[in-house]
């Protein structure tokens, strides 16, 4: 079976976890391979995932990294239009190509220019509408202390980009997300309700950074 490891007391505060980048890039020292394939506790993969990665592993593809789109599973209904579609991310990697980096939305990013792959099937996380809200409520003051700390003593030009940046996701989610229901309806999109968490979440953030700005 798989080996579990305890999560490093150095990402950790009273026990909390205060930076997701430090524990995965603790866990990639942990790796015996040189291919990593992350996937969180609530997360899957595609059986199509699983073939592109076996081709990887065999070397008949040439990248270092492979971008992997998303999937979204609603009470057990696949999403197939959501404004963070494809939502590709880095989750396909030599180890040795790169690390984690930021505190909170951890992105891994590479050590060198390279061209970056992409593979066509998705990695899947799961959500429950009836608990969303309440685990958006226990999410936000974890996400935006960490936000705090990340911003901290940066210069008012920073703090306003980071700003900018939640604000132009919310007319992202907004238009994306009004496009998809005009097109395609709502039975096979993103419920509205869990887009509202999305625009609220970048809200929370735009206030956090702010508050900080004039302080």
């Amino acid at each position: 079976g798989a080996r579990i490891f305890s999560q490093s007391s150095e990402c950790l505060e009273n026990g909390k976890v205060q930076d997701f980048s430090c524990l995965r890039n603790k866990c990639m020292a942990y790796c015996e391979n040189d291919w990593v394939l992350y996937i969180d506790s609530d997360e899957t993969t595609s059986f199509g995932l699983v073939e592109e990665n076996s081709k990887v592993v065999s070397g008949r593809l040439r990248y270092d990294a492979y971008r992997v789109p998303a999937g979204i599973i609603v009470d057990g209904r696949r999403i197939i239009y959501s404004s963070n579609y494809p939502g590709y991310q880095i989750r396909f990697f030599k180890k040795s190509s790169g690390i984690f980096k930021k505190p909170v939305h951890e992105r891994f990013i590479m050590s060198r220019l390279s061209e970056i792959g992409k593979f066509r099937n998705p990695w899947h996380y799961y959500v429950d509408f009836k608990k969303a809200y309440d685990d958006f409520v226990s999410d936000i003051p974890r996400d935006m202390e960490l936000y705090r700390k990340r911003y901290q003593g940066k210069s008012f030009f920073k703090r306003a980009r980071g700003a900018f940046v939640a604000l132009r996701t919310i007319a992202a989610v907004i238009i994306k997300s009004a496009a998809n229901y005009l097109i395609h309806g709502f039975k096979d999109s993103y419920p509205p309700k869990l887009e509202l968490l999305r625009i609220l979440y970048q809200f929370e953030i735009i206030k956090t950074i702010l508050w900080r700005i004039t302080r």
